[in-house]
């Protein structure tokens, strides 16, 4: 993963011939704010997201050391000593409320672009995590008889307990289905 105090370049993008830089911050993804609102024409985007009412600091959008960043220059962020960036939620809220006459269409590309530029090896330990759940499930549940105690098994252990006969019949054999609660 990334350094906590670096922002990773993931990917340069340009949209509507504006470029548009996605990083990676504290394993997020994110944006530079200016460069989101020089998309949509915004004036003074960083303010914006400072007063916002919506938008979460630390959820949303972040303000970090501008040394974050290994390439300044090429970023135009010389003489900068913070950066305002938006995290994906922020990224999405900002665009939405902007009013914008460009908002579906860099929404829709957004949806199209980001997913592409997250680095595989983020996801490594999740795909990892997944397959040993996934080889478990297959272990323990080999039949539906034994899929069937098992999730018997999971409600007692979150403290339900099995009906006894008589209030079983009570509640079966009133049902509509002919006294079967088994189907």
């Amino acid at each position: 993963m990334t350094d906590k105090n670096t922002a990773l370049l993931v990917k340069s993008l340009s949209y509507a011939e504006r470029p548009l830089h996605v990083f990676l911050f504290n394993e997020k993804i994110t944006f530079l704010t200016r460069e989101v609102g020089d998309v949509l024409d915004f004036p003074a985007p960083i303010q914006s997201v400072n007063r916002s009412r919506t938008l979460e600091t630390g959820f949303d959008y972040d303000t970090i050391p501008a040394a974050s960043f290994p390439d300044r220059e090429g970023l135009n962020l010389s003489g900068v000593n913070h950066v305002s960036i938006l995290y994906l939620s922020g990224f999405f809220s900002f665009v939405v409320r902007s009013g914008h006459p460009l908002v579906m269409p860099l929404v829709r590309w957004a949806i199209l672009e980001i997913p592409l530029t997250y680095p595989s090896e983020c996801f490594s330990d999740l795909i990892r995590d997944t397959r040993r759940l996934l080889k478990l499930s297959i272990e323990q549940c080999q039949g539906m008889d034994q899929n069937m105690l098992l999730a018997g098994q999971l409600l007692i252990d979150q403290g339900y307990q099995e009906a006894d006969p008589e209030t079983r019949q009570n509640i079966c054999g009133n049902s509509s289905r002919g006294g079967r609660c088994d189907k």
